[in-house]
């Protein structure tokens, strides 16, 4: 039914999402694109929520854009939902950068570690 195919999109768009920014992401620790790209985010050791868009305009234009639009643009999702979507993932940025130790996966404990790793 409805709640069914609703459930599906929702999975799906989150699995683009995660696969798009791990591999991207990893991609910007190597040491070139790092000292060149990535380590403008990564100035801010003790990520705060301001932070959480603060890149190179590079890594913007490979790595956050695309991971906020490429599930609702792949699965043809309306600009609403596209829009809704936005809103989640950009909330979900800023709880990641939070610095925050909240249960659950809004906790800032994670992105916190690696922000310390460098």
């Amino acid at each position: 039914g409805m709640l069914h195919q609703a459930t599906l999109q929702i999975a799906l768009c989150i699995f683009l999402t995660d696969t798009w920014f791990y591999f991207t992401h990893k991609l910007m620790h190597r040491p070139w694109l790092y000292s060149r790209v990535h380590k403008y985010h990564h100035e801010f050791v003790e990520a705060d929520s301001f932070s959480f868009s603060y890149c190179h305009w590079l890594e913007c234009f490979i790595v956050n854009e695309p991971s906020t639009m490429l599930g609702p643009l792949v699965l043809g999702w309306p600009r609403e939902l596209a829009q809704i979507w936005m809103v989640f993932s950009s909330c979900n940025s800023v709880f990641s950068h939070s610095g925050w130790h909240l249960p659950g996966p809004v906790s800032g404990d994670p992105h916190d570690y690696h922000h310390r790793w460098r």
